[in-house]
């Protein structure tokens, strides 16, 4: 008999520190998170908060007065302070909540949104007081690590209201008798970690950086800095960390509008700044091919040209790729925002997940080792500048939940890898239209310079299962060598379990993760535009007006082309 490999989940896992960026990153974040009805499962992306003792009951004339404060936290402007006055006047609830200011109806709401939530543990926040539970964290509620961040209130609000899915809440001695047979929120976001302004960015990349940036990071820094310190403090105690407690961050927004192109640049760098040796992965949202902004191009361009240098791994995904993968294999003919997003969400969330390498490393694999794999190789003689690697992904099955119980429940590794090469080779997103002729090194085929194949399976892997689905991997022709630009076919491997709230639908799931020549073709497409756009003057001004230069605009092209090139992708550009 075969001895089984050591499960992942009893392994120490460092944490990933999610930070969602705009009205896409946000709802992506949210819904990735949506998808881990049990928190406990999930400690790489879930922490516990101080389980504080409530407030004792309003006497009945107090409640008379006091404000009605359901519905009312999301109104609370993270930016305002809460000084001794503040406090002070918010410990007063004999005036109504009409006759408070705007500061004080702030400050009344964070201290009732606190003493609901609890607090959480870091160098910058009060440590955690409650009694450490069986798996030796703290006993109170569950809260994502991850950080909110938007120019406008709106998508903020509503996730805060939404908070995790509902799970029955668990009977105690001290709960009244419905409660303990009512539901509960398995999560909820903490609210120190929830930021927004109410200006927006008006789409416009300088504005986002120049005018949003460096206020709103002054509010970031804090939340990331008690999620990372909070993830290294559990890992000392041996508790939901790893090597160096943090496995890295992952900063969640799109290209196209002024908050998740402009300040989600921002944020990178001085992620990078103050995190040198973090591994920062940024999960970006490529917009329509027909256009969601006119400016969207020269946002993008803009964007990528800093995330080249501040970032260690771009995941591209595109708009166009999501749609379809909606309308053609999940039947819906008119997919929306929610839709591309959910699909997006499902996809992070088996990516993120824990795996192992192939290779015979006893740790989980980290966003470090897909960073590392994928990079290119250093320019002849080791000098030059080095950029992050862009990559993108794409995956097998896709099953409809209209069509899960008409799927076969077990395949081989073969019949469930066969579409991955045409889909990478054709840079298509579905498994429908597949063209089987094409094949590696043809003229109007797509080459790989790396790529991470992601398996996952429903049941505990064991030595002889995972050699046996590599080599079914490179038997599908994913390791061709024809197939990658290098003279090597640089591929990496790893396996792990499926996720437990998704086991049942699939009983095996892949993906590969890719650097590919797939992308210069949009890539030459926002370059040529945003060319285009310069040579014109056309909205430039809408730029300089927040202190951009006609340069910045010409280092940001070239840059771009570079880093292209450095990724071998060959994009080309007209000559100025």
């Amino acid at each position: 008999m075969t001895p089984h490999e050591p499960p992942l989940m009893p392994v120490p896992e460092p944490a990933v520190v999610i930070v969602a960026i705009g009205q896409c990153g946000i709802t992506v974040a949210h819904d990735f998170y949506s998808r881990m009805a049990d928190p406990h499962n999930h400690p790489r992306f879930f922490t516990r908060g101080e389980q504080t003792r409530p407030a004792p009951a309003p006497s009945r004339k107090r409640s008379q007065t006091a404000p009605p404060l359901h519905g009312q936290h999301q109104q609370l402007d993270s930016s305002l302070p809460t000084g001794p006055a503040i406090q002070a006047q918010q410990q007063d609830h004999t005036r109504s909540f009409r006759e408070l200011t705007r500061a004080e109806r702030d400050a009344r709401i964070r201290a009732a949104v606190q003493t609901t939530t609890g607090t959480m543990s870091s160098s910058s926040n009060p440590p955690l007081a409650a009694a450490p539970n069986n798996d030796g964290m703290s006993n109170g509620p569950w809260f994502p690590r991850c950080v909110l961040l938007d120019a406008e209130p709106k998508v903020i609000r509503s996730v805060l209201d939404c908070g995790g899915p509902m799970v029955p809440s668990p009977p105690s001695p001290a709960a009244a008798t419905a409660r303990a047979a009512g539901r509960k929120r398995a999560w909820r976001y903490h609210p120190k970690c929830a930021h927004w302004r109410a200006a927006g960015a008006a789409n416009n990349w300088a504005y986002g950086y120049h005018r949003h940036g460096a206020s709103m990071y002054a509010l970031v820094a804090r939340g990331v800095r008690a999620q990372v310190n909070l993830a290294r403090e559990q890992n000392s105690t041996g508790v939901a960390g790893g090597t160096g407690g943090l496995a890295g961050i992952v900063v969640m927004h799109s290209v196209a509008g002024g908050t998740g192109s402009g300040l989600g640049t921002y944020i990178t760098e001085r992620l990078r700044a103050e995190y040198p040796d973090a591994t920062i992965v940024n999960q970006v949202v490529w917009p329509f091919a027909r256009g969601e902004v006119v400016v969207q191009n020269l946002n993008l361009v803009l964007t990528m040209a800093r995330l080249l240098r501040a970032s260690s791994l771009i995941l591209v995904f595109f708009n166009d790729h999501l749609q379809r993968i909606c309308t053609d294999r999940l039947g819906l003919p008119s997919a929306s925002f929610a839709d591309l997003n959910g699909v997006l969400a499902t996809l992070l969330y088996q990516l993120l997940l824990p795996a192992r390498s192939t290779t015979g490393v006893s740790r989980p694999a980290t966003l470090g080792d897909m960073a590392a794999a994928l990079r290119s190789p250093p320019p002849p003689g080791g000098t030059g500048p080095t950029f992050a690697p862009i990559a993108t992904a794409y995956y097998v099955p896709q099953v409809p939940a209209t069509a899960a119980a008409f799927t076969p429940v077990t395949v081989s590794w073969a019949a469930a890898l066969r579409p991955l090469a045409p889909m990478v080779l054709g840079n298509l997103p579905t498994d429908e239209g597949l063209d089987w002729r094409l094949v590696s090194g043809a003229a109007d085929a797509h080459s790989v310079g790396a790529a991470v194949l992601l398996l996952r399976e429903a049941c505990e892997w064991r030595r002889t299962e995972r050699r046996a689905a590599e080599s079914d991997a490179r038997a599908a022709a994913i390791a061709d060598p024809k197939m990658y630009s290098h003279s090597t076919a640089r591929l990496t491997v790893w396996t792990g379990g499926a996720a437990s709230e998704l086991a049942g639908e699939v009983d095996k799931w892949a993906a590969i993760v890719c650097t590919t020549t797939a992308i210069k073709a949009t890539l030459t497409a926002a370059l040529q535009s945003s060319v285009n756009m310069i040579r014109s003057g056309a909205f430039l001004h809408q730029y300089m007006q927040y202190g951009m230069q006609a340069e910045d605009f010409q280092q940001a092209i070239a840059t771009v082309y570079t880093g292209a090139v450095h990724n071998s992708m060959l994009v080309s550009i007209p000559s100025s």
